[in-house]
């Protein structure tokens, strides 16, 4: 019976052919455990660590791991942008050029904003999770990430001039009717 080669003898364990050998992590691996869980310290070293022996696991590319980042800075970005949303809206109030999420600001209430942008990012990034594997996905994904950056960029710099916008923000606020601003109370049921 073969043996399987071991890591001191110069082939990596998810070289190696034997389903024990494919599971445990490689030497310079420390902190990876073989079920892909942080077995030390919790440092970004050993985040990454097990990150690299589940990724090899599963037998991930790199156009997997750069999806996974994409999909990852997607949703981090778009839950950013829901907590501005939801902050402004509940408060002060914005303007919102969408006409669907207006809609639910109106006649909906918080739930109802937080299920449409997580039922629509959630599609989205599943549509570009399942097409991966061609190039225009990858290109649709950094347009998503671009779009999603300049609208952190947008929220920004609204933050740096709410404050001085207070008049504005006042008559906007009177005379929400005739426009697109939207206030919603915070306590509003669903």
């Amino acid at each position: 019976m073969a043996r399987a080669p071991q890591a001191s003898e110069g082939v990596l364990p998810f070289e190696a052919s034997t389903p024990d050998a494919l599971h445990a992590p490689a030497p310079h691996d420390a902190l990876a455990h073989p079920h892909g869980r942080l077995s030390g310290p919790l440092t970004p070293s050993g985040l990454f660590a097990c990150f690299r022996g589940w990724c090899h696991r599963h037998h991930w590319n790199r156009r997997d791991i750069r999806f996974f980042c994409y999909a990852l800075a997607i949703v981090l970005m778009s839950v950013a942008d829901l907590k501005m949303t939801l902050f402004y809206v509940t408060s002060v109030g914005m303007t919102e050029v969408n006409p669907i999420a207006r809609f639910l600001m109106l006649y909906g209430g918080v739930c109802s904003i937080i299920l449409w942008k997580s039922a629509t990012v959630a599609c989205g990034v599943f549509i570009l999770w399942r097409i991966r594997r061609h190039a225009v996905a990858e290109v649709g994904a950094v347009i998503c990430c671009a779009i999603l950056a300049a609208l952190c960029v947008h929220w920004f710099r609204y933050n740096d001039q709410v404050t001085t916008l207070a008049n504005e923000v006042l008559h906007l606020h009177e005379t929400r009717n005739a426009s697109d601003w939207v206030v919603m109370e915070p306590g509003k049921p669903d």
